[in-house]
């Protein structure tokens, strides 16, 4: 998981999850707000979290291998975006200047839907790992913000060939500084965009076939994938066929198989008795026991072939004529 190196690229925290965060190991924290009882500026990591449940969180930020770090915490605010002057002395929660790897820190009373901002800053500028460990079940923080995704949009395309385009929006009110960006169908393909990314990101993906299927489009950021977003989209369906799952016919009579689909499209069908039609709607006539079964008709537009239809056929045997005698 990424960390943000100015407070604008803050990266979301919930205590609930199990996640690490590499230190910074470059940078000076800037200009603006005001660090309190922090007299180091080097190498700063920016993180932000919501309050889930209301109380008290006590939690303890530590490090792997063990580092001396320095912290500041501003709250509580009404929404994730505070930087600059918003971080001010009176907005300081919870402040450590002291040497040390292991650092609790405190939230009283926080409310639900509150905003805290933090920065973690690592004099040595040495690789390490952070760990937030919450201590405390009074309270609790919102693990809904590690997708900062909002929407996602998918519009389908006309077929061409047998395969459509599908055009939509993605929107991220703090997309990830690197990393990918895959949007992919269910019903096949996919396309990967690199960082760095807007707060709304429009995407156009080649997807496969055209047969009225439903497709699931999801997006999903490589810099944190338990973040995604999914919408579905139905695939144009001038490549798909229907036909009646079942017909009855008596013997000797005409049988009439029917397909509904486009009538530009080439038909095959097979059946029993070596049975074959090109066209799509095709009929037998003088049917005996022999031509009962199962037939089976595709059609074929633009390179798109759609997968078979059945239509299963019961043939009857044609009623015995009764002789009346008169007395």
């Amino acid at each position: 998981v990424s960390v943000g190196g100015t407070c604008s690229q803050a990266s979301p925290v919930c205590f609930a999850t199990g996640y690490t965060y590499p230190v910074a190991t470059s940078g000076s924290a800037e200009t603006g707000p005001d660090y309190g009882c922090v007299n180091s500026s080097n190498n700063p990591a920016w993180f932000y979290i919501q309050i889930q449940d209301s109380g008290t969180i006590t939690y303890t930020i530590s490090t792997s291998p063990s580092k001396s770090i320095r912290f500041v915490l501003w709250g509580p605010f009404t929404t994730p975006s505070n930087c600059g002057a918003s971080l001010s002395a009176a907005k300081i929660i919870d402040c450590a200047n002291n040497p040390g790897s292991g650092k609790s820190v405190t939230i009283n009373n926080a409310k639900t839907g509150e905003y805290y901002v933090f920065v973690i800053l690592n004099p040595s500028g040495n690789s390490s790992d952070l760990s937030f460990t919450q201590n405390s079940p009074s309270g609790s923080t919102n693990c809904d913000i590690l997708c900062s995704m909002t929407g996602i949009t998918a519009t389908a395309g006309s077929c061409s060939g047998g395969d459509y385009i599908v055009t939509g929006t993605l929107t991220t009110f703090l997309p990830p500084g690197g990393g990918t960006l895959t949007v992919s169908s269910s019903c096949g393909n996919s396309v990967v965009y690199t960082a760095p990314f807007s707060t709304s990101k429009s995407y156009a993906l080649p997807a496969i076939g055209g047969m009225g299927d439903t497709c699931t489009i999801t997006a999903v950021y490589s810099n944190n994938v338990y973040c995604n977003k999914s919408t579905t989209v139905i695939a144009p369906s001038c490549c798909s066929i229907s036909t009646p799952s079942t017909a009855t016919v008596c013997a000797g009579q005409t049988l009439s198989l029917t397909a509904t689909g486009t009538s530009a499209a080439s038909y095959q069908w097979s059946g029993p008795n070596s049975f074959t039609s090109t066209q799509q709607n095709p009929t037998l006539s003088e049917t005996t026991n022999a031509n009962a079964g199962i037939y089976n008709v595709y059609l074929t537009l633009d390179g798109c072939t759609t997968p078979s239809k059945s239509v299963t056929v019961t043939v009857k045997a044609k009623p015995i004529a009764k002789s009346i005698s008169h007395r």
